[in-house]
């Protein structure tokens, strides 16, 4: 069975819904872990947390989920009820994000304005930043020597402290850090083990990297 909220809700008409299972509104990734939860099922009042859903337009919702084991006609049965916390989710993600950035923003102008330290310490606390605030697997700050037109690895946090190897200097226009350079353009990416710009993707793939963000550093039209 099915209420009136529903049908309004997620688009479906009773009919459709009647027809449908509870796995036809769920992405497909999340039916192995649908099919465990209900196998655990164990009667009573469960709080079965927050899952996604797909509307019949395709949008994907997220909702807490609260279900009864009951009796239905004779069969045992469940009482579901979603509750739509999307807008509350995106809003707390967005919280989070902005709470991450003024930390971020905060640890580098303390590192900025730290005038008894090196230039390479100063950007050694930027990168040490940028993991701890935004959860990077790891950042690297490079600086440009104008006259061999060279970058030079001055600072590297997280999965990676060193700073020398095959990256430590990069002509301006090889590899991708050494293209940004070059087209002064960031390059972002969300895909990174399929991404084109990436020259060794089998490291991507060993590493599990999913997203990069690179940026040139631009001073009054200087690199």
């Amino acid at each position: 069975e099915v209420n009136d909220a529903a049908v309004l809700r997620y688009g479906y008409s009773r009919d459709e819904f009647l027809s449908m299972t509870i796995k036809d509104i769920r992405p497909a990734e999340d039916v192995p872990a649908l099919l465990a939860s209900v196998s655990q099922v164990s009667g009573g009042l469960s709080e079965a947390g927050v899952w996604k859903h797909r509307k019949k337009d395709g949008q994907i919702i997220d909702v807490e989920i609260t279900s009864h084991e009951l009796l239905f006609a004779g069969r045992r049965a469940e009482l579901v009820l979603p509750y739509d916390v999307t807008e509350r989710r995106r809003n707390e993600e967005t919280q989070v994000r902005r709470v991450a950035h003024l930390a971020l923003r905060a640890d580098v102008s303390a590192a900025l304005s730290n005038s008894d330290i090196s230039l390479r310490s100063i950007l050694e606390l930027c990168t040490e930043a940028i993991v701890k605030d935004l959860g990077a697997a790891f950042a690297r700050i490079w600086t440009l020597n104008k006259e061999e037109n060279v970058l030079e690895l001055q600072a590297s946090a997280g999965i990676y402290t060193h700073i020398d190897g095959p990256h430590a200097r990069l002509p301006v226009g090889t590899y991708k850090i050494g293209r940004i350079a070059e087209q002064r353009q960031p390059h972002i990416s969300n895909d990174v083990q399929t991404d084109p710009e990436v020259s060794d993707q089998e490291w991507a793939v060993r590493e599990r990297m999913i997203a990069f963000a690179g940026y040139p550093l631009l001073v009054e039209e200087r690199l």
